[in-house]
């Protein structure tokens, strides 16, 4: 051999080296485990890293040794043995690539398993396996699938519609409110396109400009959060939330947020009506009561004046129609305190006969609506609220009369009735039946909801105010309706656990003896007419401005050997004490003191339950003369013909 063809021999000798050394460098640095086995399955080669993953000392200790007996030693370290060397055993025998087993070990480990079968000319080959500790990768994998699990969760037990999109505007994630909500099609997500998306909702609105506007100026403006409040044309309402959110400290892409606020909106209106009617209700309180001090003193001098003119006069008639007059008004500014109460109903025994006479004038005077009226005249009382029956009567007729604008017949009938069932009991039935327009039966069921009403004005109070007044006496009250024929409304009331209603009676004079009488008012009219009232009679008056001056006369009488046989006291003094806390104080000076409450506030609790809070009468104004000395007769015991 020539010195030249030995040198070519010594350099190919040594490229050899050179690559075995770097295929070497390679294998032992490529960070996973390798193995490299001939077709007799003997190992060749296998790195350190492959060595620290099956827990070998060394590399040595394999090589040149049968693969098939370290599979079998090795089988011991995985959970499930028989799966690893099958799996083994498949990929020899299939002879192609395999990627991605996994092997989980005992320890909690968890390993990928590659399988490349190698090739070296005609002369064979062998097997090269390759493993890694994918642990943190799979359990980080599995952490992320969780979370994935776990956000779709809360997204979709969400009470809003929501979607997340990227920064291109792709979807990320919605859920199925979003779907119910909107109306979207099936599959939505793939078949719409970004400007499809927007359109769709956009025209389920009463302003889609609004709706395009708001996603425009996000899509321009990824940081901004925007918020709307959206009407769809089924009249929903619906809040719409646009906020970025962010991944490594850079906004990511948008969630949109859609709440139906429907029924919030809804309980904020009825809230703010309530604020409203409580309002109103306090201010017609207060006209009430200042009007009712007015009609003392212009109903009292009236009848005085009356009662000084002989007998015959003429002018006897004119002041008689002004008493009538002063009389009406007191039933008006009664109705402005029902108002004005609300609560509990301040029950009375009650006949129902006049009173539905009187509400049926009222209701129906100047329209083209006549009441046919049919009221048994044995009909049982009632334990009520004269002014909330008288309400729900008023509410009632005023509705049927509007439910006929060209005019009609409104049946109107009263009877006493045993039921039967759940609810047995006697019963005072009054039914209302127009002939108008009707009620539909999808409206039907909802009419006596609050708020709720078909009227293009209509507040929706009426028949909810009816029914609640109705249910707090113990009562029922149902509809029953055709379209086009008309409807009939039905209340029951319990009738009164006394029996009999004996006929109305005109009361009886009454006479006391002459009496020494305080009367405690803060109105100076109001003093002098009810004194005049009661000195007209026999009796002797002093007067106090409030509880104070009411307390100092009281006890300046006792230690004068003159005590006052009763006390007549207004129940609400402004800036002073007033009768409620007046008759406290007097009951320790001396419990035996009669009083009498006496306010313009003629539904306040305390003037239906005067008994327990320490008076032994009321009466109300405006009042008459008749009325106070009946008061005062009653606290005597004297009077038979009213109930105190």
């Amino acid at each position: 051999m020539t010195s030249s063809s030995t040198g070519k021999a010594s350099n190919a000798e040594e490229s050899l080296r050179q690559n075995l050394a770097r295929l070497a460098a390679l294998i032992e640095n490529v960070q996973m485990g390798v193995l490299f086995e001939d077709d007799a399955r003997h190992v060749l080669h296998a790195n350190a890293d492959c060595c620290t993953l099956f827990g070998i000392p060394s590399p040595e200790l394999i090589v040149g040794a049968d693969s098939s007996q370290i599979t079998q030693q090795a089988q011991c370290l995985f959970a499930d043995p028989e799966a690893f060397v099958e799996q083994i055993e498949a990929r020899l025998a299939a002879g192609q690539p395999a990627f991605g087993d996994v092997l989980v070990l005992l320890d909690g480990r968890i390993f990928e398993r590659d399988y490349v079968p190698v090739r070296v000319g005609e002369a064979g080959g062998g097997h090269m396996w390759l493993f890694r500790d994918a642990t943190e990768r799979k359990r980080a994998e599995q952490e992320l699938e969780r979370s994935s699990v776990v956000l779709r969760a809360i997204i979709e037990s969400s009470a809003s519609g929501v979607l997340v999109m990227d920064g291109d505007g792709n979807i990320i994630i919605s859920n199925q409110r979003l779907a119910r909500m909107w109306g979207l099609p099936a599959d939505w997500e793939h078949t719409l396109s970004a400007g499809e998306r927007r359109q769709f909702f956009a025209q389920q609105t009463t302003d889609p400009e609004c709706f395009l506007r708001c996603t425009e100026l996000s899509a321009q403006n990824p940081e901004m959060q925007i918020r709307e409040t959206l009407t769809t044309d089924d009249g929903r309402i619906v809040d719409m939330a646009i906020s970025p959110f962010r991944m490594g400290g850079a906004v990511a892409g948008r969630l949109f947020s859609f709440r139906d606020a429907t029924e919030l909106a809804r309980k904020q209106e009825v809230s703010l009506q309530a604020q409203k009617l409580e309002a109103v209700g306090l201010l017609a309180g207060g006209i009430a009561h200042d009007f009712n001090n007015a009609l003392t003193v212009i109903l009292g001098n009236v009848t005085l004046a009356r009662q000084s003119l002989p007998a015959g006069d003429e002018t006897q008639e004119r002041l008689g129609a002004a008493e009538t007059a002063c009389l009406r008004a007191r039933a008006l500014t009664q109705q402005l305190l029902t108002f004005s109460r609300g609560g509990a109903p301040i029950k009375r025994r009650l006949t129902l006969n006049a009173l539905l006479t009187d509400i049926a004038s009222l209701a129906l005077r100047g329209s083209n609506v006549v009441c046919d009226r049919k009221v048994a005249a044995d009909l049982w009382p009632v334990d009520a609220d004269e002014g909330q029956i008288r309400q729900v009567m008023l509410n009632l007729l005023v509705n049927a009369k509007e439910a006929m604008p060209a005019g009609g017949s409104i049946e109107l009938s009263a009877e006493n009735v045993v039921a039967a069932g759940e609810a047995p009991g006697r019963r005072v039935q009054i039914t209302l039946r127009d002939h108008g327009e009707g009620i539909s039966a999808e409206n039907l069921p909802r009419i006596f909801d609050p708020y709720f009403t078909t009227k293009p004005k209509g507040r929706g109070m009426g028949l909810a105010a009816a029914y609640s007044i109705v249910r707090d006496h113990g009562g029922q009250i149902s509809a029953e309706s055709e379209p086009g024929v008309g409807t009939v409304i039905t209340v029951r009331l319990l009738a009164s656990g006394r029996s009999g209603a004996a006929p109305p009676k005109a009361p009886a004079p009454v006479t006391t003896p002459a009496l020494r009488i305080l009367i405690m008012d803060d109105e100076d009219l109001v003093r002098d007419v009810a004194g005049r009232m009661l000195e007209r009679v026999g009796h002797r008056v002093a007067f106090a401005r409030d509880g104070a001056e009411a307390l100092a006369a009281y006890a300046q009488a006792q230690g004068e050997g003159q005590p006052f046989d009763v006390v007549i006291m207004d129940l609400t003094i402004p800036g002073g004490m007033g009768g409620k806390e007046a008759v406290s104080r007097l009951l320790q000076i001396d419990p035996q003191a009669r009083v009498i409450v006496s306010s313009g506030y003629s539904n306040d609790p305390i003037m239906a339950d005067h008994e327990r809070h320490g008076f032994c009468g009321v009466v109300a104004k405006p009042y008459q003369s008749e009325e106070l000395h009946r008061a005062i007769a009653a606290c005597f015991g004297a009077c038979k013909t009213c109930e105190v």
